[in-house]
């Protein structure tokens, strides 16, 4: 196979409303099923358009990526830079591991690039097209560092982020409306982990990944390797980008 990237800005990314919904309910098909309100195509798709919305904040800067195979949407992922504005929302409620919380938190739109969704299509699961997209979103970016928020209790996605180089910074729970109670992995704890990424080398700044198991899966920009299935936007992780 042959996966493709294609990217688009806040404009671009609505103009793909209809792609990033069918994408995400293949990914999603067992959140759905379950229910829960949060997870319904319909608010999610709200909180797509309050992203994308030329009125916001986070709709300055913001990354689309979708992946395709042949004609095929297979996964997505998308992001923003933080302001002070986003930044604010963002950051509200952290409790911070180390450190003083005034400065982690500081956001000018050129510090945090506030990753917000990395989604698979199911049936497309093991090609490596979640990490290929983690890497291409991320990849070249011009602020210093990443956050992301992931679900304490999903242990297989704490973990990968952690191979990736991701590392906890903190604790907090989403104000989004509907959005699900969360656990730290430490039973003690009674909201979700903030993470950073902080690599100690140069080559941890865009590691080389192992071959995908499976097949010869390649991609036109970047590798594609292990998968990364779609994270509970709930547990918060930070990357450092490498630039200054």
């Amino acid at each position: 196979m042959t996966i493709r990237f294609h990217r688009y800005d806040a404009a671009g990314a609505r103009e793909q409303r209809a792609v990033v919904r069918r994408v995400y309910e293949r990914a999603y098909a067992d959140a759905i099923a379950s229910s829960n309100p949060f997870e319904q195509p319909g608010p999610f798709m709200e909180r797509f358009d309050a992203y994308t919305d030329p009125a916001r904040s986070t709709a300055t800067g913001f990354a689309l990526v979708i992946a395709t195979d042949g004609a095929e949407p297979v996964g997505q992922s998308w992001g923003w830079p933080l302001d002070e504005r986003a930044g604010a929302g963002w950051w509200r409620g952290l409790q911070l591991d180390d450190g003083d919380p005034a400065d982690f938190t500081r956001e000018d739109g050129r510090r945090t690039f506030a990753l917000s969704e990395i989604m698979v299509a199911k049936e497309q699961a093991g090609r490596g097209i979640g990490r290929a997209l983690h890497d291409e979103l991320l990849d070249g970016r011009a602020e210093q560092r990443a956050t992301l928020l992931v679900d304490p209790v999903n242990d297989r996605a704490y973990e990968r982020y952690a191979r990736w180089g991701w590392s906890k910074a903190g604790t907090l729970r989403p104000d989004w409306p509907d959005a699900p109670t969360f656990r730290r992995i430490d039973p003690a704890a009674s909201r979700p982990c903030r993470l950073n990424r902080w690599p100690t080398a140069p080559e941890a700044l865009n590691p080389r990944p192992p071959p995908a198991e499976g097949g010869e899966a390649t991609a036109v920009r970047g590798e594609v390797v292990e998968l990364s299935e779609p994270a509970d936007a709930a547990m918060a992780m930070n990357r450092h980008l490498g630039r200054s």
